[in-house]
């Protein structure tokens, strides 16, 4: 928050059109990112504590709230931009607030795990643990934010070069990003729901089992972002 400014600018809103939109967005929505962060987290704990569905509904819940606000806070309200974010933020802290009932207050006797003050502290081989575990998306991650400051970067500088302008450039790029975020979205979601099948089956040792769920899921998914894409290709305008 302290650095906004150049913050946003570092990621190409530099131009007075677009920087006061940039501004108003990120300001918001960076209060809901914790809530983010733990909705995203304790739905994966969730499911594997045995409940897929709660998992999905909690998440599902805050995906369809930020879609009935959207147009409520922009068209209604007049709140603009930041009517767009404090639907998100709203929606994340709803998701999260439901997942993190589960665990204060169970689920009768099937709930295994249970968020108590005496676990919230640190263990040195937990967090070495987790690291290890997480590191690869950490990175993953990272590039990915390093990959599009320079895309924003270069989008405005030759787009400033063209007919079309720095502005048009970077627009045009934000909605086809939030479109290829979609249709990835489905096999990312069929990857992380057979993840749990494929981890029982391995600890079972019953491989014949995991070839089976790997091989749907990847025929699968790759079956439905073929379609989505011919979809983009043959309706793009």
């Amino acid at each position: 928050m302290i650095f906004l400014t150049p913050i946003v600018k570092l990621f190409g809103a530099k131009d007075a059109s677009v920087l006061p939109y940039a501004k108003d967005y990120v300001s918001v929505i960076l209060i809901g990112t914790p809530f983010n962060v733990l909705a995203m987290s304790i739905s994966n704990l969730v499911r594997v504590d045995g409940h897929p569905r709660l998992s999905m509904y909690g998440m599902m819940i805050g995906a369809a709230l930020n879609s009935v606000l959207d147009p409520i806070y922009i068209f209604i309200f007049h709140w603009g931009v930041k009517g767009a974010a404090i639907a998100t933020i709203t929606s994340q802290i709803i998701s999260a607030s439901i997942l993190t009932q589960y665990f204060l207050r169970g689920n009768g006797r099937s709930a295994h795990m249970r968020l108590k003050k005496s676990y919230l502290h640190l263990e040195l081989r937990r967090i070495q643990k987790v690291f290890s575990l997480g590191i690869s998306t950490g990175i993953t991650q990272a590039a990915s934010a390093a990959m599009q400051l320079v895309i924003n970067n270069s989008l405005v500088y030759y787009g400033n070069q063209s007919p079309i302008g720095g502005d048009m450039a970077l627009s045009a790029m934000g909605i086809t990003v939030k479109i290829g975020i979609i249709i990835t979205a489905f096999g990312v979601g069929i990857g992380i729901g057979s993840q749990p099948i494929i981890g029982y089956n391995v600890g079972a040792k019953k491989y014949s089992r995991v070839k089976r769920t790997y091989t749907a899921a990847v025929i699968l998914s790759s079956s439905l972002i073929f379609v989505f894409w011919g979809i983009c290709q043959f309706m793009a305008n």
